[in-house]
Parts: structure tokens; sequence; C-alpha cells
């Protein structure tokens, strides 16, 4: 998924709830208007999600129909927890449990996945939540890559954004899944990217299912 898919995927969900794109993602908007094919691409996503909204949508052709491999269907997100230590610290902390993990990434087919297999990178949101916390108010999606180029290795994408005008600090993310651990600090645009993930550290001996609990961190960088 590319920067631009990912963030059309993001105005897109935002803008069906009634968001001001404009004044939530000014950079991007600006984007929109002086690129004529990307912002095509969002007013036909944006009336055709709005349709099957309403229940207008009907049966097209398939090769008339938009490709929006880059929308994915969200797993019902766990709620942060929050804790607040010493002021100007806090900490939030979201668990993702083996099953809901098993159910998003169908490890069966992802067994027997070969580099020659598919065309292009699979992708999935493993989550999507918000928080606010010490004046600070945040939108968070971690993604999950499969690329073709290396079928055996999972990448996972941290994308931070603030609700509000108020700039987020550089943050420390902690990732523990099973026995791998990560840790990496945002960078400038609230992007983590981490290192490569084998399936053999996430799937069980049957290679049917995931078996671990994956937790996700975030916390002030111990730096700033």
């Amino acid at each position: 998924m590319t920067e631009d898919e990912e963030m059309l995927s993001l105005v897109l969900s935002d803008a069906l709830q009634g968001v001001d794109i404009t004044s939530q993602y000014p950079d991007f908007y600006r984007k929109l208007l002086a690129d004529a094919e990307l912002r095509q691409t969002f007013l036909d996503a944006l009336d055709l999600l709005e349709k099957e909204k309403a229940g207008q949508l009907l049966p097209l052709p398939e090769e008339t129909v938009p490709d929006l491999s880059f929308l994915k269907t969200v797993a019902t997100s766990p709620r942060p927890i929050i804790e607040n230590p010493p002021p100007g610290q806090w900490r939030v902390t979201w668990r993702l449990l083996q099953a809901q993990l098993t159910r998003i990434f169908q490890p069966a087919t992802l067994a027997y996945r070969s580099g020659s297999f598919g065309l292009e990178d699979k992708s999935d949101i493993l989550l999507r939540s918000q928080f606010e916390v010490s004046g600070h108010s945040c939108d968070i999606f971690l993604e999950a890559v499969r690329p073709v180029d290396q079928p055996d290795n999972i990448r996972l994408y941290l994308a931070a954004a603030p609700l509000t005008d108020a700039p987020l600090p550089a943050m420390t993310v902690h990732l523990q899944w099973g026995d791998v651990h990560r840790t990496a600090v945002t960078g400038p645009h609230g992007r983590v990217r981490f290192q490569p993930i084998p399936l053999t550290a996430v799937l069980d001996k049957t290679g049917q299912n995931i078996r671990a609990d994956l937790q996700l961190t975030l916390e002030p960088d111990a730096e700033l």
C-alpha cells in the first residue's frame, strides 16, 4: 500500500463520518486539489461508499467497478488502556487477541503462499483506534503488509494522526507479538515502519493459527 492509498483510505473513512477533511487533513486536501487523478479516485470511491451505505448500489459488471483494494475491513478494535504516571508522562496500550488475529490473517492461506502467488502485496488493518491523553488527541492505525517479494514475512506499519491542531510529540512505540519485540520512534509525520516479522514467529506448529496476542504500547519519547 502506497502512502497516498493509506491516506486516501483514512480520509475516506473520516469523510463518510462527517469529518471536515479540509481542516483535518489540509496537506492531503491540497494534494487532492493539485492531483486530478488522485482527486477523481477519491470522488469515485466516496460516491461508491455513500451509495453502498444508503443501499443504492446496483450490481455492475465487474470490469466497471473502481479498484478499491486499498479499502480494508477493520476488525473490531480493542479499547486502549491509558495510564498516567507522573505529570507529562503517559502510556497507552492495546492488546489484540490471537483469535482476532487469526480471523484477520487466515493463516491457512499464509502458510502455503509463495513468491509466485498473487501479483501485489496483501494488506490488512489490524487496529484503528483513538485516544486522548495529556492534551493530545490521536487517531492510530496499525497495518500489516505481506509483500509479494517476501512471502514468509509480515511488515507492520503504524500511522498516528492528530485529531486537533496541536502537533503530536515524538512517541516511542513498543510492539510485542509472542517472542517478537520491536521498538521504534515515530517520525515527523507520526509514522513507524517496523522490521519484518517472520511468519514462523507468529504461527503455531500447525501453521493454521496465530499463536500469540499482539501488544502495542505508545509513550512520549524519553529523549524529549
